[in-house]
């Protein structure tokens, strides 16, 4: 005897169910918050920091769920869309900022990263050659790239090169004579100089620690950011502190080291301007930094091409403040 039961009205099995594209979708957005939420509220702690800083692929994320949940008239809409509202808002500062007023520029600065297994440093030497910085920090230097710069680059004869992290060293190229504090590099490995440039005396402070995918690094990390930062910060003439700092803007431990005044970056007003180069667009990310103190203001900031690295380097224009003339106690006429 035939029934009447027609099979496609029957509820579909559990495991169907599972492999249908509803349910997979609404555990990404679930997924997705606790991404965001990890990252911005735990990211003072290792591992949740390292997802504080993809707020530009939440966002994609974020609004490909917003308009499926829409299509679908699901309650959980708010839910995307309130992901999208408070990842946009972590890029909002940075996208809608207005650049720095133009006016000449007494300070150009470049820093690059070359990826200490790039053997190809004839566009490195090219670079600083187009680019004539009066200051070049050069992260992930070698032994063999500080020789060719000794015998190709003889405009700078001012150098400063150490020992940063396993095979890796920070090499500071200048045209002025520096003077090093050897205390901060014994203790932290932070490169701190000084010279004069323009008749000024200018001080310059790099660092490149580890990346922090590890507990111990992401401590070491940030007790050298830490120092790095509260150096610059208290020097009493202008200065620059300038890295691959393995960090972003959008990390709970960016924003302590940047809350305390005293310190400017240079990337606002120009975008994002990412630096680390991955081969997904949505994945490349800003961790290349320069911050100048009081004595200096931000003019230009821009990326290059980046060769055979892994980031793009970055070109700094900076311009001195003027002088503050001391004011007259009160009750006395000047």
């Amino acid at each position: 005897m035939k029934t009447d039961f027609d099979e496609k009205t029957a509820p579909p099995p559990v495991r169907e169910r599972w492999l249908r594209w509803p349910f997979w979708i609404r555990w990404a957005t679930y997924g997705l918050l606790l991404a965001t939420a990890a990252g911005q509220l735990l990211g003072y702690w290792w591992p949740f920091e390292l997802f504080s800083h993809f707020p530009v692929v939440y966002v994609a994320v974020a609004l490909l769920l917003t308009g499926y949940w829409i299509g679908q008239r699901q309650r959980i809409f708010y839910l995307a869309l309130g992901l999208l509202v408070w990842n946009g808002a972590l890029l909002t500062p940075w996208l809608l900022a207005p650049q720095p007023s133009a006016a000449p520029a007494d300070l150009r600065v470049l820093h690059a990263n070359v990826l200490f297994k790039n053997e190809n440093h004839g566009p490195i030497l090219a670079m600083i050659r187009r680019e004539q910085p009066d200051l070049c920090v050069i992260a992930e230097a070698t032994p063999a790239l500080y020789e060719k710069v000794r015998r190709n680059l003889p405009q700078y004869p001012y150098r400063s090169f150490s020992h940063a992290k396993s095979y890796c060293y920070n090499l500071v190229l200048s045209r002025t004579p520096l003077s090093r504090d050897s205390a901060a590099l014994r203790d932290f490995r932070a490169v701190a100089l000084r010279t004069r440039i323009r008749g000024r005396e200018v001080g310059l402070v790099t660092v490149h620690p580890r990346t922090p995918t590890r507990p111990d690094w992401f401590r070491t990390r940030n007790a050298q950011l830490r120092f790095a930062f509260d150096y610059a910060r208290r020097q009493p003439i202008p200065t620059l502190l300038v890295g691959d700092f393995n960090v972003t803007p959008w990390s709970p431990v960016y924003r302590e080291l940047t809350t305390p005044p005293g310190l400017t970056t240079c990337r606002r007003g120009f975008g994002l301007k990412p630096t680390w180069i991955s081969p997904l667009p949505f994945v490349q990310l800003p961790i290349d930094h320069v911050f100048v103190n009081d004595g200096l203001r931000p003019i230009a900031f821009r990326t290059l091409p980046t060769g055979d690295s892994d980031h793009r380097p970055v070109v700094v224009e900076v311009g001195f403040r003027q002088k503050r003339k001391p004011q007259p106690a009160a009750g006395v006429s000047p």
